[in-house]
């Protein structure tokens, strides 16, 4: 289990040759590692299945052009890690001097915010069900934070590749699904706030999307 206090920060370095030659405590737990690691354990992105949650070859492809062009990558991203707990993740890797890759991470814990709805989503079906059964789908909670984000009708009607009359049809009966008993809400704002989601959706744009955000700097970009 991770402190949910304040964010939780590590570190880790690739020789050139790509095996792992140290991982601190914090980033073992997450990956799911025995701790303390040391270099005789040779864990590889490729060959090495103990990173639980990784993309291995895009880690892979991503520390090769790392350390061929010099740059310096930050990701972010929400996953859910080896011991089970779901976390925040912001990624830096850059070059490291003996050619290899040196990372720091920062990693915070997610499963005491929320009010428990990011334990309560299922990610096979890609739903949400709130406390009265109402299912809400992986589009409509992303067209409830487009909306709570005030995102004028006509971009997201652009977005999703529908009219404006549609989305706003689909609106009105979000907003009809999240009626609840002594309803004298104005807005659906007021109903997803009555649940107790507002800050939930607004947060994130798509709790089911767990690729990371990429962003690359030139050079060893603190």
């Amino acid at each position: 289990m991770l402190a949910p206090a304040g964010p939780l920060l590590g570190r880790f370095h690739k020789g050139p040759d790509m095996f792992y030659r140290e991982i601190c405590d914090t980033n073992c737990a997450i990956f799911g590692l025995p701790a303390p690691y040391v270099p005789d354990m040779r864990v590889h992105d490729l060959t090495d299945n103990a990173i639980r949650f990784a993309d291995p070859e895009l880690f892979y492809r991503q520390d090769l052009w790392i350390i061929g062009s010099g740059v310096s990558l930050h990701a972010q991203t929400t996953l859910q890690s080896a011991t089970g707990d779901w976390v925040r993740i912001t990624l830096i890797k850059r070059r490291a001097d003996n050619g290899g890759i040196d990372g720091e991470t920062s990693t915070f814990a997610l499963d005491g915010q929320y009010r428990g709805w990011l334990q309560r989503l299922d990610r096979e079906r890609e739903t949400l069900t709130l406390d009265n059964g109402t299912v809400l789908t992986r589009a409509e909670l992303r067209l409830v934070h487009a909306a709570l984000h005030g995102i004028p009708d006509k971009v997201t009607a652009a977005t999703r590749q529908v009219s404006v009359s549609d989305l706003q049809r689909n609106l009105r009966h979000l907003r009809a699904k999240l009626e609840h008993p002594g309803c004298d809400c104005r807005s659906l704002a007021g109903c997803v706030n009555w649940h107790g989601l507002t800050r939930f959706i607004m947060d994130n744009a798509d709790w089911f999307d767990s690729n990371p955000t990429l962003r690359f700097f030139p050079g060893r970009h603190a």
